[in-house]
């Protein structure tokens, strides 16, 4: 058996010395200062009767996800869809849709399949990974850690205008009932989900940080930024094409307000910035018409079954443009 240098011996001891002394000295501040934190308990956090559309659980990976083989509601893969394999079929392309809430709830890639099965019967799949209250932090997880198994030939990202902000995260209490917290300042990684549930010191730097940052929004649009880099970078290192649907307010232009118009002007600078090639939906519903495309009338997000028909027949076109078929 080959010995370990001395040397490094001495280095690994000295390493894990100073590492293990770290640890416990973490420990011993978060524990001494529980009684001067308190008032930093995670139920401060917590967001009154905050639900989520689709049963959803905690995640190992992401601020939470969908529970699967919820009935009427999630497949066995937990996704918003029919059941589907891993494995993709001999012969079959695939279209896989990241989102939030709209394309989440909604029909449109739905029927965008049911439209390229009439046209190329067997040939197409098109699968919703799209999950409600995500931004582009967690389609950036999503690409990265689960969508790339499923061999995706084409990728769309279903933006809204609230996408650069940050996600709520999702816990059991004691009492094993699952309740809402406000997000995180930095992108959600297992290690600050785990700290933020468990560590009082942790949830006060965490606000801290949010209140010294010079601003929010600026923080906001950095992390955007590297997430959507994330995503064009991953696909573009496999070859798979990447495209782009914006969701807009179901409102007509002139009643935009200056955060709308901001937050409109803020997406499609991510968008141009990254050279990724979108669909403005914005186009799609004429400005005087929007309000009768709405789910209910005071959802300004949602669109109605006759908005599923036009963004079905939008994005059928746009991506026959595109050639994905």
């Amino acid at each position: 058996m080959r010995l370990i240098p001395k040397k490094l011996l001495i280095t690994l001891t000295r390493f894990s010395l100073v590492v293990g002394g770290l640890i416990i000295a973490v420990i011993a501040i978060e524990y001494s200062s529980r009684p001067f934190l308190s008032r930093y308990s995670l139920d401060r956090y917590r967001i009154p009767d905050a639900k989520s559309p689709v049963s959803c659980r905690p995640s190992d990976i992401l601020p939470y996800e969908y529970t699967p083989n919820n009935p009427e509601e999630t497949n066995s893969l937990g996704m918003r869809d029919k059941e589907y394999s891993v494995k993709k079929p001999a012969g079959v392309k695939r279209i896989i849709f990241l989102g939030d809430s709209i394309t989440a709830i909604s029909r449109y890639t739905d029927m965008l399949e049911e439209r390229l099965q009439e046209e190329f019967p067997g040939r197409y799949e098109v699968l919703n990974f799209a999950v409600a209250g995500y931004s582009l932090s967690e389609y950036a997880i999503l690409t990265q850690k689960r969508i790339l198994r499923f061999q995706p030939d084409y990728v769309v990202l279903g933006l809204c205008l609230n996408d650069s902000g940050s996600t709520w995260i999702v816990y059991y209490d004691e009492g094993g009932e699952l309740n809402f917290y406000k997000a995180l300042s930095t992108r959600y990684t297992p290690l600050s989900g785990w700290l933020y549930k468990h560590s009082n010191l942790y949830r006060y730097l965490n606000t801290l940080f949010q209140r010294l940052s010079p601003s929010v929004e600026n923080n906001e649009l950095v992390l955007s930024g590297k997430s959507m880099s994330v995503i064009r970078q991953t696909l573009a290192d496999r070859n798979i094409p990447l495209r782009a649907l914006l969701f807009t307010h179901l409102m007509s232009d002139e009643r935009w307000t200056p955060n709308l118009k901001r937050e409109y002007y803020k997406m499609t600078r991510l968008l141009k910035e990254n050279q990724i090639p979108y669909l403005d939906m914005k186009t799609v519903f004429p400005s005087d018409e929007r309000v009768r495309f709405r789910n209910t009338p005071d959802d300004i997000c949602h669109f109605n079954g006759q908005g599923d028909l036009l963004v079905t027949e939008a994005v059928y076109r746009y991506l026959k443009r595109e050639g994905f078929y």
